[in-house]
């Protein structure tokens, strides 16, 4: 899947990655999330904020280890972590007006 271009394909993309990897729960890729960090697990909350489009702003870093731990590898990962990253979100969102 090519990584995003705004937030708001991010997130839907997100959803499509969860549903291809059948649809795990919230807490479950959360807790994948903190085997990646060595048990430093993200509250479920603000894993499912991921995936909500009309976000502003997300955590690059969670971006990138939920894309992990649903099956995209470590180059994947890192370009829907750049489009994650505030900068580029916001560079992007602005030249889509």
């Amino acid at each position: 899947m090519p990584a995003p271009s705004t937030l708001d394909e991010l997130c839907l993309g997100l959803g499509r990655m969860r549903a291809d990897a059948g649809s795990p729960s919230y807490a479950e890729i959360a807790r994948r999330i903190g085997s990646l960090r060595d048990g430093a697990e993200p509250p479920k909350v603000t894993v499912y904020d991921c995936f909500r489009p009309g976000r502003r702003r997300v955590d690059d870093r969670l971006v990138g280890d939920i894309v992990r731990v649903l099956g995209g590898g470590r180059t994947v990962a890192a370009r829907w972590r750049e489009t994650a990253t505030p900068s580029t979100a916001r560079d992007r969102e602005s030249t889509s007006r």
